[in-house]
């Protein structure tokens, strides 16, 4: 059902993306624990819904009201038995479930949020830069956009979220600019196709299949030469 060690699993339709791989892998590393399995196999065979969570020391007042000290669920004190981010729950319940690895309930916490920022990043003070953006806003429009990222999340998770949903963030740009499409540079154009055929090819397509797939997804032809010279430039980059 799952591999042992921190190599996939070669019964998975997919590997992990890069930003699961963290979570990933540590997972992976809880399964080889004798005291991980031991208590997977105890939530398994359970006979009360180990997402519920309980009360005691229940008091109810004259009013109708009730004080009562809430217990955690049994699986989310299983999560914090073993240090296991929250956000890793639906993928642990399906796995304790289902004794399988569904990488599609493998989130990394990270959300862009559409509400409204106080703070500014940039060099100096977020309040200055907050000050700045505020008189920048008298000449261009913007749109407000929340990055809520957890503690645990690594820095590579929080850009490949970013890249990720960019469609989000475009669409709201769109309705700031009254509902007309924003024009794409040409650069990141090419960023966004280069980091899809790089994404194929970290999960072990070769160029000939990277090009079939993204036929047509992109404007003008794609073959598997360029490809190759696409992952040839990008990991050059990385060196």
């Amino acid at each position: 059902m799952y591999s042992s060690g921190t190599g996939y699993n070669k019964e998975m339709d997919e590997r992990p993306t890069r930003e699961q791989l963290p979570f990933y892998n540590r997972f992976v590393r809880c399964i080889d624990n004798e005291s991980f399995m031991a208590d997977v196999g105890l939530l398994r065979d359970s006979k009360i819904d180990i997402l519920e969570s309980t009360h005691e020391n229940v008091e109810v007042f004259n009013d109708g009201s009730v004080n009562a000290d809430e217990i955690p669920s049994p699986l989310h004190q299983f999560m914090l038995k073993y240090s296991l981010p929250i956000v890793m729950e639906d993928f642990v319940f399906h796995f304790i479930r289902h004794e399988t690895i569904d990488l599609s309930k493998l989130r990394n916490g990270v959300y862009l949020v559409d509400d409204k920022s106080m703070e500014a990043s940039g060099r100096g003070d977020n309040e200055l830069n907050y000050h700045g953006y505020v008189n920048d806003t008298m000449h261009n429009k913007y749109i407000h956009i929340t990055l809520a990222i957890p503690v645990h999340a690594t820095i590579t998770q929080i850009n490949d979220t970013i890249s990720e949903h960019k469609q989000f963030i475009r669409d709201r740009q769109t309705g700031a600019n009254n509902d007309t499409p924003v024009s794409r540079v040409r650069s990141e154009f090419y960023a966004e196709r280069d980091k899809e055929v790089m994404d194929l090819y970290r999960q072990g397509y070769r160029p000939r299949e990277i090009a079939s797939k993204i036929s047509g997804r992109w404007r003008g032809i794609i073959t598997a030469p360029m490809i190759s010279d696409i992952i040839y430039r990008r990991r050059k980059q990385k060196r």
